[in-house]
């Protein structure tokens, strides 16, 4: 499997997104060509970390459970950083500028939240879940490594997915990128060179 990988400008000349394209190519000449980005990839990791340990949790042992404490660990630490990720593409796209750009989590989610939506509206909905989390993430790094498990890491996705599906709701930010004209040209060009050397 190869890698190919594309920068996407934005105004300011700030590179917010790495988007890659797998192309793998089987024994019998399939070809299959894969679109995502760095998002994408610390999603799939973190999925992949927290099915592992609910797999070796499920095989009771001892040497098994050890495993899935370090991969719910694992888990853990994707799951932050996939959240941080988003936070800061959006915060890029938003063209957010200091102090913003290096306050707390709980600030940058306050200054996205308050960019697409009226105050009024944020009163409506209660936030503090998120705001513990991301609290927490900052004061007691160590101590939620230690004590991590497969009902913290369900809250963490849930509160995660619940505060980026209400801001994906107004339909100009989203967690993984929209597909552009460019990256789907640069799909079917591909497509279409290793079609015409089938056929040389």
């Amino acid at each position: 499997m190869r890698s190919l990988f594309f920068m996407r400008n934005i105004s300011k000349g700030v590179y917010r997104m790495r988007s890659s394209l797998d192309i793998t190519i089987f024994k019998n000449g399939d070809i299959n060509i894969c679109k995502g980005s760095m998002y994408n990839i610390l999603w799939e990791d973190y999925v992949f970390y927290r099915d592992c340990a609910n797999h070796a949790w499920r095989k009771g042992n001892k040497h098994d459970d050890f495993l899935a404490s370090r991969y719910e660990r694992a888990a853990w630490v994707t799951l932050v950083y996939f959240f941080d990720s988003i936070i800061e593409q959006w915060l890029l796209t938003l063209m957010a500028e200091e102090p913003i750009l290096s306050a707390s989590r709980w600030q940058k989610c306050l200054f996205i939240l308050q960019s697409q939506y009226t105050q009024e509206d944020i009163n409506q909905y209660d936030f503090s879940r998120l705001q513990q989390q991301v609290m927490h993430w900052e004061k007691q790094k160590i101590m939620l490594l230690e004590q991590v498990s497969w009902e913290t890491l369900e809250e963490m996705e849930e509160v995660i997915d619940s505060f980026f599906s209400f801001i994906e709701q107004q339909g100009t930010l989203y967690r993984f990128p929209i597909e552009t004209k460019e990256t789907k040209s640069v799909v079917e060009k591909i497509s279409s060179l290793f079609h015409r050397r089938d056929h040389i």
